[in-house]
């Protein structure tokens, strides 16, 4: 009798074993990424939703909603614009360093992504009130008014809301954010709206185009306040406090 083969004969058995189960966690692995991808973890306390804003027309919106509604008093309620391709990722983006502190003093958040491929401020601008509207006659929001928010392209959003939309705004605040031309010759309607720009000293055109924007809406007698960071770029957000965003949120 052989009995070093029999010692061998159960290794054939062990490494089919051991090769299945590699391929079956390859495949649980696998399946997770997939997973994520198609539903992609989002911050806490923040919902996804639909509304149509025009025929046929669905925008898609992040929201947080305090757990308690004060319905007699209302909730100081933020209109996030969001940077790059205002898409949902960056939606997330645009929320993910102020969303913890909005909540704790129970803002009611709203911040929509682009429709198709439009930014708002080229095109899609045009659905936001039906946005305001919806929000507003759901929610107690203070006033009916929003605090309207920007991060890059969210920033120049905010502007282009401001000046279609006045009436509608607490005021504004861009990290950074500036008018564009068309923009810039209407700044006199919302002169009485107190402006927030904070941009990297590094940011090339954006500084420029921001203390050109400070300028105008003092000369117009405007509440307006500029802050440059030294050594920041484009993404100075990082850099900034919370804290001291939603203070300048408020201000009067």
């Amino acid at each position: 009798m052989d009995l070093r083969n029999q010692a061998d004969a159960p290794a054939p058995r062990r490494r089919w074993w051991r090769k299945a189960y590699l391929q079956w966690m390859l495949l649980i692995g696998f399946l997770g990424t997939v997973y994520l991808a198609l539903n992609p973890p989002s911050l806490h306390g923040l919902l996804f939703e639909k509304l149509e804003v025009a025929d046929g027309v669905v925008m898609n919106y992040a929201i947080s909603v305090p757990e308690r509604l004060d319905i007699a008093g209302g909730h100081p309620t933020l209109l996030a614009l969001p940077p790059g391709g205002q898409d949902l990722q960056m939606v997330e983006v645009g929320l993910e360093r102020w969303l913890p502190e909005l909540e704790q003093r129970s803002w009611i958040v709203v911040s929509p992504a682009s429709i198709g491929r439009q930014l708002y401020f080229k095109g899609a601008e045009q659905y936001l009130p039906a946005l305001m509207d919806h929000i507003a006659g759901r929610y107690p929001v203070r006033d009916g008014k929003f605090y309207v928010f920007g991060i890059s392209n969210g920033g120049i959003s905010a502007f282009r809301l401001a000046v279609l939309h006045p009436d509608r705004v607490h005021s504004i605040t861009v990290i950074p954010g500036y008018p564009v031309p068309l923009d810039f010759n209407r700044l006199g309607r919302i002169k009485d709206i107190p402006v927030s720009m904070i941009v990297g000293e590094q940011d090339g055109g954006w500084v420029e185009k921001s203390i050109a924007a400070q300028k105008r809406l003092e000369a117009l007698g405007g509440n307006v306040s500029l802050e440059i960071v030294s050594r920041a770029g484009h993404r100075v957000f990082h850099q900034i406090a919370p804290e001291k965003v939603l203070d300048l949120m408020l201000r009067k």
